[in-house]
């Protein structure tokens, strides 16, 4: 028996056009509802996790917290550890520099005794040398004096000696010249005289050969005064010559001791110079060792101001240390 056929239905447009109506109204009516029930979704989800965030924001805050506190500690830990290493270093160098200087002070005050000693030997050696020189010199000196003063006055006896017996020496001579020529003239007087009064008498040849014996005897006179004259003016002359001479010795003399006492009195003022320079020397050198005194003073009270404050800060930093560890 052949299958029975269902019998096809052919639908109208209107119905087709109904059908797609009603088709889309129920379309746009499940759209809402998806639409509704995922808003719905939504919005108990974000309920929900604005509910979950209301109760884990806390727990959220406190966890950040804890972390960026041990960040934080962490951070500090590493600039405390950084400013503790600084500061030992900066404590170390000041602690080398204070040794140093402490160091160059005493070698400073050690050269300086050194130096002192030696400049206080050198100048008790040189103040003996120069007394030693200064009694050489004057006792030599005293000596020459003496000598000089001896034979000066043994020179002085001998030309006062020499003189006074050429002067009596020369006044016999001229004594005796004069009176030699008083009895010459006399004699001459008496026989011009008497040739005068022959001549008178007599005639002039006579006359004439008593005249040029007269003049040949005056002419022999006249001779003997001027040789006598010249003695005289010779040894005259070499006593004063002796005596100039005498005279330039002594001024030599005086002259090489004004030279001795210049020279003594240069001495002197070098001795009181270099004494001057020793008492500057120790003045300065006591201003130094007061200034250096003083600046290691100031250096061990800035050290012990240093180790306070080191102290200080390393009891405030192990303070906040605790308390950070504390609140941790």
């Amino acid at each position: 028996m052949a299958p029975k056929r269902n019998a096809v239905k052919v639908e109208t447009a209107e119905e087709r056009a109904a059908r797609l109506e009603k088709e889309a109204i129920f379309a746009q009516e499940a759209a809402k509802l998806r639409q509704e029930a995922a808003r719905a979704r939504i919005l108990e989800r974000h309920l929900r996790e604005q509910e979950l965030v209301r109760m884990n924001a806390p727990k959220v805050h406190n966890e950040w917290r804890q972390k960026m506190r041990a960040a934080k500690l962490d951070e500090l830990k590493a600039e405390v550890k950084v400013m503790m290493e600084n500061h030992e270093h900066a404590i170390d160098c000041r602690d080398s520099m204070i040794q140093g200087l402490d160091q160059e002070l005493e070698e400073a005050e050690e050269h300086h005794v050194r130096a002192h000693q030696g400049h206080a030997r050198c100048m008790d050696t040189l103040m003996q040398l120069h007394a030693v020189r200064m009694t050489f010199i004057q006792q030599q000196f005293e000596t020459n004096v003496r000598a000089l003063q001896a034979d000066y006055g043994k020179q002085k006896q001998d030309i006062r000696t020499a003189f006074t017996s050429a002067k009596a020496e020369l006044g016999a001579r001229l004594a005796a010249a004069q009176q030699h020529f008083d009895t010459v003239q006399a004699d001459a007087q008496l026989a011009f005289e008497t040739a005068k009064a022959e001549a008178r008498n007599g005639d002039s040849e006579e006359y004439n050969v008593l005249k040029l014996s007269l003049e040949t005897q005056v002419s022999e006179i006249k001779r003997l005064l001027q040789e006598a004259q010249s003695a005289y003016h010779n040894n005259t002359h070499e006593k004063a010559q002796a005596f100039k001479e005498l005279s330039q010795s002594d001024a030599e003399t005086a002259a090489s001791v004004a030279a001795k006492a210049e020279v003594q009195r240069k001495l002197a003022d070098s001795l009181s110079h270099w004494r001057s320079r020793a008492l500057a020397t120790a003045h300065e050198w006591s201003a130094r060792n007061t200034g250096i005194a003083a600046e290691r003073a100031r250096l061990q009270r800035h050290h012990s101001i240093l180790r306070a404050s080191l102290r200080s800060f390393r009891a405030e930093q192990s303070g906040r240390l605790l308390l950070l560890c504390r609140q941790r």
